[in-house]
């Protein structure tokens, strides 16, 4: 059975098995990794972070183009793989 990664009412279905946690410093991020594999434990694994974040005065779009903006600048080596537009209700 699917697990269930939930922020506020925001909810992403993670496969079974995946490991799921919150930071203990916030409430306001939660994240979900895939197992690690017994032979390459220090290999990548797939994940999901949940971030909860008060915008201020900034609608979500600002918000995007600011952080877009700013990241290639911010974390070394960044490369965005995807980018896609999701109207959320």
């Amino acid at each position: 059975m699917d697990s269930v990664l939930r922020l506020g009412a925001a909810t992403v279905v993670v496969p079974s098995g995946w490991e799921t946690s919150s930071v203990e410093v916030t409430d306001d991020i939660v994240l979900a990794r895939e197992p690690a594999d017994r032979a390459a434990p220090e290999a990548f694994r797939a994940n999901v972070v949940l971030v909860r974040e008060d915008l201020g005065d900034l609608d979500f779009r600002a918000w995007q183009t600011a952080a877009d903006e700013v990241m290639p600048s911010t974390l070394t080596d960044y490369l965005l793989l995807d980018l896609e537009h999701v109207e959320v209700a």
